[in-house]
């Protein structure tokens, strides 16, 4: 096993109380298999499931399971992690202490036919990090070799751990919506996912319209490849839609937010043969006239649930060798001492992405 000559006792994390209360507290330095790597974390990112699995949800509402999932209450969250190797189980040949990774936050079996084409979210014995196994809100992360993707120079800490949940997310609802350069998309949602969304989108030469019920978010989504963004809060979403596309509404349209009036909206901007991509989560039954808004405009309507992790490894090439900055997504960073007030303005709609990292 190698180990590298740091003090290994004590790590700071951060404890989710349930309804909105998070404390720091101290826990043992975890001791990692021999298939596994020990990461010192460098870079961890908020994601908007943070809130409604962990952050929001009182104890009694998470031991009964969210969205179908149940998670140990009192696990660590975190499933944007990346960072530096600083130990290595003796069975693991291909990473070494010092190696810049980032891990892919759901481990299947490696064994079955679908964690070997890279699915690992849909294996029957898959594990997440920040839900039943440890995640990136401390100081140290344990992690199964295999899940991890070792970082190109170029790629910041910060990317790095974008990658992991967000940005990747965001292009696979493009891959899924098969999305053409010269189309016309619909981004509903401008959240760090929706604006990866958009970012990816404009590179791939589409038209981008955005929507979202926060000005903030519209104004903030015009630095990012989007080319008309709606308020939907201020004005008719359709008519501004039909207004931009003269008539014939949207290619593709994408939802983003998990809200049933977010999926109305993309199903029914979508224009005839159009394409309609679900992959955001969220409460309640979307209720939507079906004959009128599906059948009769011949739809495409496919979910999304994250990302291959082939995809993963894929889109940090790329990004690597095309020289992809996603640094200007960043709004927010600070310490772990600061992890309770980063999710508290976390909570109130930021128009970026936040990120706990090592050194603030």
């Amino acid at each position: 096993m190698q180990l590298l000559n740091i003090e290994m006792g004590q790590m700071k994390a951060l404890h989710f109380l349930g309804e909105k209360k998070i404390e720091l507290i101290d826990l043992p330095t975890p001791e990692i298999r021999s298939d596994e790597v020990l990461i010192e974390i460098q870079a961890a990112g908020l994601c908007g499931s943070d809130l409604h699995l962990f952050y929001t949800p009182s104890r009694s509402e998470k031991e009964a399971g969210i969205f179908g999932l149940k998670f140990p209450p009192d696990n660590i969250p975190g499933h944007e992690p990346c960072g530096k190797i600083v130990e290595v189980g003796s069975n693991v040949k291909h990473l070494k202490i010092g190696d810049r990774v980032a891990v892919a936050h759901i481990s299947g079996c490696g064994n079955c036919s679908i964690c070997r084409k890279g699915w690992d979210m849909h294996c029957a014995q898959k594990r997440t990090y920040g839900g039943d196994i440890q995640g990136a809100f401390a100081e140290f992360m344990p992690a199964r070799a295999k899940d991890c993707v070792l970082l190109p120079e170029n790629i910041s800490y910060l990317d790095g751990a974008f990658y992991t949940c967000g940005a990747s997310t965001g292009y696979y609802s493009l891959k899924r919506a098969n999305l053409l350069g010269g189309e016309t998309i619909l981004c509903v949602g401008l959240g760090p996912v929706g604006l990866a969304g958009a970012f990816f989108a404009s590179m791939l030469g589409a038209k981008v319209i955005g929507v979202d019920l926060s000005q903030d978010r519209c104004d903030h989504s015009l630095k990012f490849g989007v080319e008309v963004a709606i308020n939907a809060s201020t004005e008719n979403v359709q008519e501004r839609i039909m207004e931009i596309t003269k008539g014939e509404g949207c290619n593709v349209a994408i939802d983003y937010t998990g809200a049933p009036a977010g999926r109305i909206t993309a199903i029914e901007a979508a224009g005839l043969w159009g394409r309609v991509v679900l992959i955001g989560f969220g409460k309640g039954y979307t209720n939507i006239e079906t004959e009128l808004h599906i059948i009769e405009k011949q739809l495409t309507v496919v979910g999304a649930w994250v990302f291959s992790f082939p995809e993963l490894q894929d889109l940090v090439a790329f990004s690597s060798n095309r020289g992809i900055d996603l640094s200007q997504f960043i709004s927010t960073k600070s310490t772990i001492e600061n992890g309770a007030k980063l999710f508290a303005d976390f909570d109130k709609g930021s128009t970026g992405k936040t990120f706990i990292t090592r050194r603030g």
